[in-house]
């Protein structure tokens, strides 16, 4: 089905962007950011993933789970570390209506050891190295 939607794509994950499916994402950053129009604009905390091109933009409930899981409120530390976003619905202003939450990631996908930017850049050139030689 073509909707007019596909023309007005977002920067940002929405509920129906999971699909129904639970994701396993890792953080790359989280920064500020102006969101919205006029005077509805406000200052959010967004995050960005290294597997998703969109980031999402979060509320207290997420922030709060992701401070849960991670064991702190310290946003400088969350970067490298994996969380699960799912869809689901919740009450908002007397309706329900589609949201993302996030919840720990399963036994056995511990979230990856953190390395600096420095080595990080490192084992990305030198992938785009590999990924250039002939097997």
């Amino acid at each position: 089905m073509r909707s007019y939607t596909d023309k007005f794509p977002s920067r940002f994950l929405k509920a129906d962007d999971l699909s129904g499916r639970r994701r396993l994402l890792t953080i790359k950053a989280i920064t500020e950011e102006r969101v919205g129009q006029g005077s509805d604009a406000e200052d959010k905390l967004i995050a960005s993933f290294k597997e998703e091109p969109k980031g999402l933009v979060l509320n207290r409930t997420n922030c709060d789970a992701i401070a849960e899981i991670l064991g702190t409120e310290d946003l400088d530390t969350w970067p490298g570390h994996r969380i699960v976003l799912y869809p689901t619905k919740v009450d908002f202003k007397g309706k329900r209506v589609p949201a993302i939450r996030i919840e720990e990631p399963p036994a056995g996908k511990a979230p990856p050891e953190r390395v600096s930017a420095e080595t990080e850049a490192f084992m990305v050139d030198l992938e785009d190295r590999e990924e250039g030689e002939a097997v």
